[in-house]
């Protein structure tokens, strides 16, 4: 197995606490910060900070730290148009490699999915809406699909959790629109499934809106 550079683990690591909301938005962060909480060195924090940089998810901000820059509508509604072309596609390109098996494995997330909905648990319903789309990418023969959607959903679930990481402070209405898609599919209705894929993915907007 391939060792993981100490950079790139440190980058992980940020990264992650950017996704899950850890850190806040336009808050000032240095090096300091991260050298005492990963207990590593400057030059692997750097690099990591640098490379945030680069992918416009941090600003360098000369003789005091980084920000994190803050996420716009505009994004968000980009990435939603984004998923909705690739994310359809690869549903037709896996629809005929769709069995029981795949079923079960769907219809698992989509359980565990309401449960989270239900507690009203917002990182823990974006984290399980992302592995729900992702199971259903995965399914896809195409490994530049599913690249690109792994990467998609990512970046939507970092963007979810910075522009509003609250989001059931009001009571909201449970979605089934996982378990709409999954009952389509098994019911050989792809056309179908793929109108409800659309919807579910712009119920971002209405969420986050």
């Amino acid at each position: 197995m391939q060792k993981v550079a100490l950079k790139d683990q440190i980058y992980q690591n940020i990264l992650n606490e950017i996704q899950y909301g850890k850190l806040s938005t336009n808050a000032i962060i240095n090096e300091k910060d991260f050298t005492e909480k990963f207990a590593v060195s400057k030059t692997p924090v750097r690099e990591a900070l640098v490379r945030l940089c680069s992918e416009g998810i941090l600003e360098n901000l000369p003789r005091y730290g980084y920000r994190l820059i803050p996420v716009t509508q505009s994004e968000i509604q980009e990435i939603i148009e984004y998923r909705k072309i690739v994310e359809i596609e690869a549903l037709r390109i896996s629809y005929h490699f769709i069995g029981p098996v795949e079923i079960d494995q769907l219809r698992a997330l989509d359980a565990s999915g309401q449960e989270a909905l239900e507690s009203r648990n917002a990182r823990l319903s974006w984290e399980i809406n992302e592995k729900f789309h992702w199971e259903l990418a995965n399914l896809c023969p195409n490994r530049y699909f599913r690249s690109t959607i792994k990467n998609a959903l990512s970046v939507g679930n970092r963007y979810a959790n910075q522009y509003y990481s609250s989001i059931w402070t009001d009571e909201k209405p449970v979605d089934r629109s996982h378990t709409k898609i999954v009952d389509a599919l098994e019911m050989g209705e792809l056309e179908k499934a793929q109108e409800i894929l659309i919807f579910d993915i712009e119920l971002m907007k209405s969420i986050l809106f």
